[in-house]
């Protein structure tokens, strides 16, 4: 699946499912009923396809590694 242009899309979709322990910690109800990321892998670039991310997303993915979530970007290229 290809999020070319949409990385603000994909962006909010990862960040939906992800908090770190302290945020667990300091809720005062029951965990939440959805499950939560344990790593995230992503790909970019390929053989037809010479899509990148945006630096703006990858300081998002950053921002995530920072609050535990392990997120790899790989390059096939």
């Amino acid at each position: 699946m290809s999020f070319a242009g949409n990385e603000e899309f994909l962006a909010s979709m990862i960040a939906s499912r992800w908090w770190s322990d302290a945020d667990l910690a300091s809720r005062c109800t029951a965990p939440p009923a959805i499950a939560q990321w344990s790593e995230i892998t992503l790909g970019e670039g390929g053989r037809n396809d010479h899509f990148e991310y945006s630096s703006s997303f990858r300081a998002k993915m950053d921002d995530l590694r920072r609050t535990g979530l392990p997120v790899t970007i790989v390059s096939s290229t």
